[in-house]
């Protein structure tokens, strides 16, 4: 690649698409006024199809385990008798509030919230569900059947992750300055796909590579970071037929992108993310790409990396994609 210091170089056509960007076209996709509660918003991502994965693997796995198995759980038992009773809509759901309560209020363990002492009992959340029921329903709480000899533990939650993907690029539409970058969802129990991040405020966890718009911090679309030496598990969970990809930065942004309605967006990335290669590649898609870079990353125009700037001073390098 050949850069030009004396003459800045602009793709006129990259221009174009950039200029005609559909800005009457973002926005919410719904019709916010047939939407009066909470509730009402969180069913647009959790949706009924969620609901009813959830409900029926977790169904059949508790019958599989814990009914079926007679010698292990006799009729007596609390298994038995709590989950004799299948789970149900209205039972997921009071779940689901159990556990939002728990999360505002923490106490050392599940069990205090339906204790019988009165100072540590929460009673809101004891009268939503029997301590016996919620230890039924999170025994029983499954994703997907285990079928097959290529399954790996990915298999179980990749198509929950998927439709949940799918309700946040249905319902929004993001303006045209985007980014993306990473997320940590706090776990420290043992899981291969866990990350120590010492820099982030939450240390130990999942990551995620989010595609978010600028202006809202709109979640548009996100990638679970297995790591590279996992990305052979995350294709089989998937079932792509594609090799595995050589360049795993390179994959996550590019598949993040592809998630997009149309062309036109302006794309900001940190230096983990970015690159010349990852920018020409979006470039010919109709994307740009504004960010830092390292400056020991190829293809950069050495004599440009070296230079020492003062305030204010700006050293321009371009080249022909």
């Amino acid at each position: 690649m050949e850069w030009n210091k004396d003459k800045f170089k602009v793709n006129e056509d990259l221009m174009d698409i950039v200029e005609e960007f559909p800005h009457d076209k973002v926005g919410i996709t719904f019709n916010s006024d047939d939407y009066k509660k909470e509730i009402d918003y969180f069913e647009l991502f959790f949706t009924p199809k969620v609901y009813e994965t959830i409900i029926s693997e977790s169904n059949r796995y508790f019958e599989e385990k814990y009914i079926k198995p007679q010698t292990k759980y006799g009729t007596g038992t609390w298994q038995y008798q709590y989950l004799r009773k299948k789970i149900d809509l209205a039972d997921f759901k009071s779940y689901l509030a159990v556990l939002l309560g728990m999360s505002i209020i923490e106490l050392p363990q599940k069990r205090c919230y339906w204790s019988k002492d009165p100072k540590i009992k929460q009673e809101y959340i004891a009268s939503i569900m029997p301590r016996l029921r919620f230890e039924m329903i999170t025994a029983a709480l499954h994703l997907k059947e285990d079928v097959g000899e290529m399954q790996n533990n990915l298999t179980k939650i990749t198509p929950f992750i998927s439709l949940l993907s799918e309700s946040f690029t249905k319902n929004y539409i993001m303006s045209q300055n985007i980014a993306i970058d990473e997320s940590m969802i706090a776990f420290k129990g043992r899981s291969e796909y866990r990350f120590y991040m010492p820099m982030k405020p939450v240390k130990f966890g999942f990551k995620l590579h989010c595609l978010c718009e600028s202006d809202t911090g709109y979640c548009y679309n996100y990638i679970l970071d297995v790591g590279k030496k996992n990305i052979k598990k995350l294709f089989q969970a998937e079932e792509k037929e594609e090799e595995v990809p050589k360049d795993y930065i390179n994959y996550i942004v590019e598949t993040l992108m592809e998630s997009l309605p149309f062309s036109g967006y302006n794309l900001f990335l940190d230096s983990w993310y970015n690159s010349v290669e990852i920018a020409k590649r979006l470039a010919y898609k109709g994307f740009t790409v504004t960010g830092t870079i390292k400056s020991n990353a190829s293809n950069l125009p050495k004599t440009a990396m070296k230079i020492n700037l003062k305030l204010g001073e700006k050293e321009i390098r371009s080249s022909d994609l």
